[in-house]
């Protein structure tokens, strides 16, 4: 559980492959793939737009994400 300043805990598991800069309101990718960081970034943290872009770009860890999310 992460809390960034103000507002909602951060509580999902997609946040251990993303960082939320509070002053910017955007979330961005951190995961490393072939030598680059992916650095993609999402306005919000709204963590099923998250998890959607680990499913389409980051398979590897969206199945560690998918199996720890109850549904």
């Amino acid at each position: 559980m992460i809390k960034n300043g103000c507002g909602r805990r951060i509580e999902s598991d997609v946040w251990r492959y993303f960082r939320y800069d509070a002053v910017t309101n955007h979330s961005s990718c951190v995961i490393v793939m072939d030598g680059n960081a992916c650095d993609k970034s999402f306005s919000g943290k709204n963590p099923t737009n998250l998890k959607n872009h680990l499913q389409s770009q980051h398979a590897k860890e969206y199945a560690s994400v998918k199996r720890e999310i109850p549904h």
